[in-house]
Order: C-alpha cells, then structure tokens, then sequence
C-alpha cells in the first residue's frame, strides 16, 4: 500500500517572507477568511491556530 505524503504547511513567518505579507496582515486576512490560500481556526481558549499548505500558498503566488 502507499504510502500518503504528509501535506507541509508554512508558519505565519515562512508565509510573510515568502509573500511579503506583513504578518498581522496574515493572521487578520486569514481568521476573516480573506486569503484563498490558508485558514484559520480559533479554540475554545480564544487562541488561533493557523493552516497554510504550501501547494495552495504556491498557486496564489
């Protein structure tokens, strides 16, 4: 059976220098859903956590 490849995801700073996206633009765009390219999601603490694959980051770029 094959194995599935694990899908990378970028950091919040990996995503800002490879767009040139300041980084609280980032996390604003995403938690409000304005980015194609990621999302975010928001626990039951108020913390975010964000979820950038690269393959999607790449084809907006």
């Amino acid at each position: 059976m094959a194995k599935k490849k694990k899908e990378k995801f970028l950091t919040i700073a990996e995503t800002a220098k490879y767009t040139g996206i300041d980084p609280n633009v980032l996390r604003n765009g995403l938690q409000k859903d304005k980015f194609p390219f990621g999302w975010a999601i928001q626990n039951e603490n108020g913390r975010w956590t964000y979820y950038i694959p690269k393959k999607l980051l790449e084809s907006y770029v």
